[in-house]
C-alpha cells in the first residue's frame, strides 16, 4: 500500500482520486459522497482485492486452529481444566500473519495455592513436549514446540513458539474472554458481510506495515512496546461506526479507513482518552471514577 492513495494503475488506464491542496480542501463527507463515481469504485474494488490478499487464508487458519488444539490439549492432560479460551485477534479472524495467539485458562486460585502453580505444571508440561519433538525426525514432526518462556509479571504469562506461531497463556483473564465477545456481537450487528472486520484489517494493515515508513521507524503495534495493543485499535475502529456521521457514512473498508485519519489525526491524545461512546479526559481516568458517569 505504502500510503500512495492517490492513483490506482490497472493495466493501460490510471484512475486518481481528488486531490487536495493548499487551495482546495475536500471534506470527507463531500469525497464519500462522490463514492459512486467510477473513478472511486475502481479504487473500492483494488482494496477489496487487498483485503482478500491480507485475510487469513484457510491454510493459514486451520494451521493457528490446531495449534490451539495442541494447547488445549497439554493444559487439560497437566491441569485437569476444561474451560481454556482463545482471546485476540484470532476468534475475530483479525490477525496477521505476524500475530500471535492468545490464550487464557479459567484456574481456581484458591484451591491452588497449597499446590504447585498453574504455570510451573503448564511450563514443564510445554517443555517435555519440546524435548520430544526435538528428539523426533522431521519426517515424525507435526506441531513442533520450542522456546518455552514464564513472563513474572502483575498478569503471570506463559509463552511458547508452535511452528513459528507464539502463542501466549495466562489465566483467569475475564476481561480478554469479554473482549472477544465484545467485539465479535459487535461484527454481527453491523454486518454489511463483515464490514467491521474488513476495516480493522485494512486499518490494521497500514498499521503494521506502512505507518512506520511515515512516522517512526517501528510499527506503531505493539502493547509490549507501548504502542497500539490490538484491542485498542479494535476500539478505536468500533468507535466510529458509533459515531453519528460513521454510522450513515461507513460503506466501504475505505470510507472508515479514511475516517480514521480524519478522527484521529487532530484528536487531543496528552489530554483526553478513547471510549466506545466518546471521548473523556484523561483526569477522570487517573482518578478512578465511573467513566459511564463521566462520558453521561
Amino acid at each position: 500500500m505504502n500510503g500512495q492513495w492517490q492513483g490506482v494503475r490497472r493495466g493501460k488506464e490510471k484512475t486518481n482520486l481528488p486531490r487536495q491542496n493548499e487551495h482546495q480542501k475536500l471534506s470527507l463527507e463531500t469525497y464519500l459522497e462522490r463514492r459512486s463515481d467510477k473513478s472511486t469504485q475502481t479504487l473500492l474494488e483494488r482494496i477489496d482485492e487487498i483485503i482478500g490478499m491480507i485475510a487469513p487464508m484457510r491454510m493459514a487458519a486451520l494451521k493457528r486452529k490446531k495449534i490451539v488444539d495442541l494447547v488445549q490439549r497439554t493444559v487439560a492432560e497437566c491441569l485437569s481444566v476444561k474451560r481454556c479460551y482463545v482471546t485476540g485477534s484470532f476468534p475475530l479472524k483479525t490477525y496477521l500473519p505476524s500475530s500471535d495467539i492468545d490464550m487464557t485458562i479459567i484456574v481456581d486460585e484458591e484451591k491452588s495455592k497449597n499446590d504447585v502453580p498453574w504455570y510451573l505444571k503448564l511450563m514443564t508440561a510445554l517443555s517435555k513436549k519440546a524435548v520430544l519433538d526435538h528428539k523426533r525426525s522431521e519426517s515424525e514432526k507435526r506441531l513442533s514446540i520450542h522456546n518455552v518462556t514464564f513472563v513474572a509479571s502483575d498478569v503471570k504469562l506463559l509463552k511458547c513458539v508452535v511452528d513459528n506461531v507464539t502463542v501466549d497463556i495466562s489465566a483467569n483473564k475475564i476481561n480478554g474472554i469479554a473482549a472477544a465477545a465484545l467485539l465479535a456481537d459487535a461484527n454481527v450487528a453491523i454486518g454489511r458481510e463483515d464490514l467491521f472486520i474488513r476495516s480493522v484489517l485494512l486499518i490494521k494493515t497500514w498499521c503494521a506495515y506502512d505507518a512506520k515508513k511515515t512516522t517512526i521507524d517501528e510499527s506503531i503495534l505493539g502493547g509490549d512496546r507501548a504502542c497500539l495493543s490490538s484491542y485498542a485499535l479494535c476500539i478505536l475502529v468500533l468507535r466510529l461506526f458509533n459515531l453519528k456521521r460513521g454510522r450513515s457514512r461507513i460503506m466501504h473498508p475505505f470510507h472508515a479507513f479514511a475516517l480514521f485519519f480524519d478522527e484521529y489525526a487532530s484528536f487531543p491524545w496528552s489530554t483526553h482518552a478513547i471510549t466506545l461512546y466518546g471521548s473523556i479526559p484523561l483526569a477522570d481516568v487517573s482518578k478512578g471514577e465511573d467513566l459511564t458517569i463521566a462520558m453521561a
